[in-house]
């Protein structure tokens, strides 16, 4: 009779991959990852790229840059046994993971193409919010259909300057899109349960609103609304994260000619320490501030 695999707990499994974390205890963690992290530019080798969930089944993880996976099941037998998960079954949940997100993808682009590039709603909702100046077209508007509110439509992804200080995005940049439901006058948010919707596999992208300039700055900021008004009162280049946990994600993408990051935090416990988050990775790199509102 063959004897079982010793039992091992979730700190000697990620020990044994090199893998540190704040805690073994079940739950979702992310980390440098010790496949690849040494191997990228300095200004990003902190930055936590691999993702691990610690639960009553075991421990797997997956890194968001070089696709690193693995990762121990338990098995309960009088015990909590680990056995190695199979690169089958790790190859198979990726396959599945690529199958989801790419119907994601093409919810969001056919809603992007359903877009009208501008309407009265979404000025007088962007006016009502403290921006009053043009609407950049990496923001459009959906009617209302059926059950559906009207809502304003914003897209993730890396847009281009077609000419100074105007920016598109072409539909194979589109990563995701965030929908904002709102009144039928555009005085404010629908206020319906989830008046805020993400679609698409947009993690790590922005949402451009304004490029980079010759001032060669960059406001950031969770909210569309909050960004463009950034943007209205600096000049500055501003994206829009979507929500205060994406914050940290966008700091590779900003480009290296960027000399000053301005972060725009909500005043809460979740938007401090996720700008703060963000604002340790920029500085490793260039100047940042945090601004946070009294």
């Amino acid at each position: 009779m063959s004897s079982s695999p010793p039992s091992r707990s979730a700190a000697e499994i990620l020990h044994g991959y090199n893998i540190a974390t704040e805690s073994s205890a079940i739950g979702r963690y992310y980390a440098t990852c010790p496949r690849c992290s040494h191997k990228r530019k300095k200004a990003h080798q902190k930055l936590k790229c691999l993702g691990i969930t610690i639960d009553h089944e075991g421990v797997q993880f997956g890194c968001n840059h070089c696709d690193w996976t693995g990762g121990h099941f338990y098995r309960e037998s009088g015990a909590y046994r680990s056995t190695l998960v199979d690169s089958a079954k790790i190859e198979e949940v990726k396959r599945r993971k690529q199958e989801e997100a790419d119907d994601r993808l093409k919810v969001a682009l056919s809603l992007w193409r359903r877009r009208l590039p501008s309407d009265p709603i979404v000025e007088r909702y962007l006016a009502v919010r403290g921006y009053t100046g043009p609407i950049p077209a990496t923001i459009g508007f959906l009617p209302a259909a059926g059950r559906h509110p009207p809502a304003m439509i914003a897209a993730f992804g890396m847009a281009r300057e077609s000419a100074p200080g105007v920016i598109v995005i072409d539909d194979s940049e589109v990563r995701g899109v965030h929908l904002t439901k709102l009144k039928p006058d555009g005085s404010g948010k629908a206020g319906t349960e989830n008046d805020k919707i993400m679609i698409g596999s947009s993690s790590g992208y922005p949402i451009v609103l304004a490029p980079v300039n010759d001032l060669l700055g960059l406001s950031i900021a969770e909210g569309i609304e909050d960004a463009l008004s950034l943007h209205q009162a600096t000049g500055l280049g501003a994206w829009a994260a979507g929500s205060a946990n994406r914050l940290p994600a966008l700091a590779e993408r900003i480009p290296s000619y960027v000399e000053i990051v301005s972060i725009a935090a909500d005043n809460d416990d979740v938007g401090l320490r996720y700008a703060n988050e963000l604002g340790r990775i920029v500085l490793r790199s260039r100047e940042c501030r945090i601004l946070v509102p009294a």
